[in-house]
């Protein structure tokens, strides 16, 4: 963090997501053997699944981050500790808004889902549950 300036990872996390996005396939059946599994594309799309969903929830949590630090001007650690709910509790409470506005659209549910299996595909575990 020198002189001022400190790299955050929005930009890079969400290309990075899109580049990963970008590389799986639709259609992951062999049509040379009548419908099957196509074994092979199943496992990159697992592979860049995996990097996608990491990504785009650093992407949000580093957002999340930075309005903390740089609109909220507040750097106190215990703060970007916080999971990524008590985060954007923080900021609506700060802006006087209702998360419930947030909370309540489509796109949050997705959103939960979605770090639900970053947490359970990074955080290991004897079983896995959606």
């Amino acid at each position: 963090m020198s002189f001022g300036y400190y790299m955050n990872m929005e930009k890079i996390s969400l290309e990075i997501a899109e580049e990963h996005i970008d590389f799986m396939e639709d259609n992951l059946l062999d049509e040379k053997l009548n419908d099957c599994l196509d074994i092979d594309k199943t496992i990159l799309n697992i592979k860049n699944g995996f990097v996608a969903i990491t990504q785009l929830v650093t992407f949000i949590e580093s957002f999340l981050n930075t309005i903390i630090t740089t609109c909220m001007l507040n750097e106190n650690e215990l703060f970007l500790k916080m999971n990524i709910e008590e985060k954007l509790e923080l900021i609506c409470m700060y802006y006087k808004k209702d998360s419930q506005e947030i909370k309540s659209k489509h796109y949050w549910e997705y959103f939960k889902k979605m770090n639900k299996i970053r947490n359970e595909l990074i955080h290991y575990k004897k079983r896995f549950y959606l």
